[in-house]
């Protein structure tokens, strides 16, 4: 051991504890544990005696019904009312790399086509929020925000404080006005109330400026009950980042802590948070990872 350190040129008290028990073997043991933890990371061990908790589907449905043969950028299933359609009613919303959205319909086997918007935005749309039944809330590749009537088919209202792709919207009820916070890879996550009885954006009560691109964003309750929390993950940090709404008069989002989803690993792979989504049938967090 003695060797070992004078020929690595470290302290003579590298690795002291109180117990003394240090020797070339626990370091041996610990290296050989990494090897394993890194391995298990980058390959999986004894992945064939997993199984799934309940039976996965096996028979999936393939929607042949998009007239697009362009990328699909997001997916997701809004309530809403169109023009064509005497009530609201639930879409499975498909947006595409050619810049169109398409209302697909899920009561029906293969999810047909009800109907695609094309024309009311400049570049592709990667996140769609709804407002409202007839209010829609659009994200793209350009940095903007769009608000569109899906009723009247026209454009409510537009912003462009991102400089960058807006890659996650997300809104939370308050009394008498809507949080939407918008995430964009030009490291800021903006913030808007919107409230009275115009539905518009409005300027930003809040920005926020991080050392990395965030990639997703929540909202969460608070613990006390009152304002929620706006929980946020940066690329390349393992942790999910905890933010207070700021006050009216205020345009400072306060950080209230940060969890740490991977709290002891010693490994040099990383990991980023890619999605968060409150869990339905309670307020656990459900996380996929990048």
């Amino acid at each position: 051991m003695n060797s070992f350190v004078a020929e690595a040129g470290l302290p003579s008290d590298i690795g002291a504890d109180a117990t003394g028990t240090v020797t070339i073997e626990t370091i041996l043991q610990e290296k050989q544990a990494f090897d394993t933890s890194l391995n298990f990371e980058k390959l999986g061990l004894e992945d064939q005696d997993r199984g799934w908790s309940a039976p996965a589907p096996y028979k999936p449905t393939v929607l042949a019904s998009i007239p697009s043969r362009s990328n699909i950028l997001s997916i997701s299933i809004l309530e809403l009312s169109v023009a064509s359609a005497n009530s609201a009613r639930k879409y499975v919303v498909v947006t595409t790399a050619d810049r169109k959205l398409h209302l697909l319909d899920p009561s029906s086997p293969t999810c047909d086509l009800v109907h695609t918007l094309s024309t009311f935005q400049d570049s592709p749309i990667l996140d769609i929020l709804a407002i409202d039944q007839q209010h829609i809330l659009v994200a793209s590749m350009s940095g903007k925000l769009t608000l569109y009537n899906t009723v009247h088919d026209k454009i409510i209202d537009e912003r462009k404080d991102h400089s960058k792709y807006v890659v996650k919207i997300v809104s939370r009820s308050e009394e008498d006005s809507l949080w939407v916070a918008s995430a964009g890879w030009d490291s800021k996550v903006i913030v808007y109330r919107m409230s009275g009885s115009g539905v518009r954006i409005g300027q930003p009560a809040a920005t926020l400026t991080l050392p990395s691109i965030p990639e997703t964003l929540a909202f969460v309750p608070s613990p006390d009950g009152t304002k929620p929390v706006l929980l946020v993950a940066r690329r390349d940090s393992t942790c999910l980042h905890y933010y207070s709404m700021p006050d009216r008069g205020s345009d400072t989002l306060s950080l209230l802590g940060r969890q740490n989803l991977a709290p002891h690993s010693n490994a040099w792979i990383s990991f980023t948070p890619s999605d968060v989504q409150i869990c339905p049938t309670g307020e656990h967090l459900h996380t996929e990872f990048i």
